[in-house]
């Protein structure tokens, strides 16, 4: 397993699905932070949905077996957990039914900071053999000699953080190597998004999807048909630039976080 244990779905209860028609079914989202953003993203998730289906019937099938072999457990569930742990970056399932103040926590808090991190003076953590280096894909753990000059340890680490950063685009778990500090993401669109992949979850049509959230648009349809792309697109990978920045970093235009 990618953390060495194996993974749970948590929860089981399922509520009822927003109307995405009603904007009052989105009055929770006010005061989330960037990090439950991603989660509302990823829960949203077909593919996250069907992985979560997945783990939930090994469950269930491990549960009625005469004999419970955890390590045969453990050698089904490892494909799972690797898949969930590169594309979403979690080590954890949760319930994709619950919105972010329902979950426990927010799964990737626990994983995401704003810079690797680097310790002095300490061992490599350890790791499991399938990953490619220890922490991965967030993390590149760097000892510094105190007897080396600083510059040339800032250029050999500047070189790693580089390589791994170009493994990871190779990998196709980033989109582009990060370069200077971009600008905060605003969440102004992430309500028509939530809304829009919610109103594509239940089968509504464009024309409906446009008329009831673009009413005042010249052409309703292919606002939302272009809306509905980006809230995919958030839902796929854009998740991801959320968790580049801390969890309760103000966006630009909103209000404090709680």
């Amino acid at each position: 397993m990618v953390s060495g244990k194996p993974i749970y779905a948590r929860g089981s209860q399922k509520p009822e699905p927003h109307d995405w028609r009603k904007a009052d079914d989105y009055s929770y989202t006010k005061s989330l932070n960037l990090h439950e953003w991603a989660w509302e993203f990823v829960r949203r998730n077909p593919h996250y949905q069907s992985l979560w289906q997945r783990v939930t019937d090994l469950q269930e099938w491990f549960k009625v077996q005469p004999e419970r072999d955890l390590d045969d457990f453990n050698k089904r569930a490892e494909p799972l957990s690797t898949e969930l742990h590169d594309k979403f970056f979690m080590q954890s399932m949760f319930d994709p039914s619950k919105n972010s103040l329902e979950v426990e926590t927010i799964p990737f808090s626990a994983m995401v900071d704003v810079a690797p991190t680097f310790f002095l003076g300490t061992s490599p953590a350890p790791h499991h053999e399938t990953q490619p280096w220890p922490g991965y894909p967030r993390y590149v753990d760097i000892r510094f000699d105190l007897l080396v000059p600083a510059g040339i340890q800032a250029e050999e680490c500047k070189r790693i953080i580089v390589e791994k950063q170009k493994e990871l685009l190779k990998r196709k778990l980033i989109e582009a190597i990060p370069t200077s500090p971009r600008k905060k993401p605003s969440t102004t669109h992430f309500v028509t998004y939530l809304r829009l992949l919610d109103a594509r979850s239940q089968g509504a049509s464009f024309r409906l999807m446009g008329k009831v959230l673009f009413a005042s648009a010249g052409d309703q349809r292919n606002s939302a048909k272009s809306m509905l792309r980006a809230a995919v697109a958030m839902s796929e990978t854009g998740f991801r630039d959320l968790l580049q920045y801390p969890a309760y970093q103000d966006s630009p235009g909103e209000p404090a976080s709680r």
